[in-house]
């Protein structure tokens, strides 16, 4: 089965972190290969594939920084401080390994 004439074809949204019309994405996407049983089951697998975050930064996003506050009253305090005491040791470490750096501003 090919894909449907170009008039019945909707433009692709973008997909962005965080996205909670993924299924309907999908859903869309998938609609008319399958029947809606099938198209249900496919949905709910597919999603719980394709959701997924990613954080680098020393501090978890905020909406986690909530869930550990609720579970454990407190912690956000102590993540947030204990990132805090990294970037310091990390900037005393840099200053005594590599002083020239801090005097250039490089």
């Amino acid at each position: 089965m090919g894909k449907p004439p170009a008039e019945k074809r909707r433009p692709k949204p973008p997909l962005t972190d965080g996205d909670h019309g993924l299924e309907q994405i999908i859903d869309r996407e998938i609609g008319h290969v399958v029947n809606q049983k099938q198209r249900d089951v496919i949905v709910a697998r597919m999603t719980s594939l394709l959701v997924s975050e990613y954080f680098s930064d020393p501090i978890p996003h905020p909406k986690h920084i909530a869930g550990y506050e609720e579970i454990l009253p407190g912690s956000a305090d102590r993540i947030i401080s204990m990132a805090e005491d990294s970037q310091k040791h990390r900037m005393e470490m840099d200053k005594k390994f590599n002083p020239m750096r801090h005097l250039t501003g490089n």
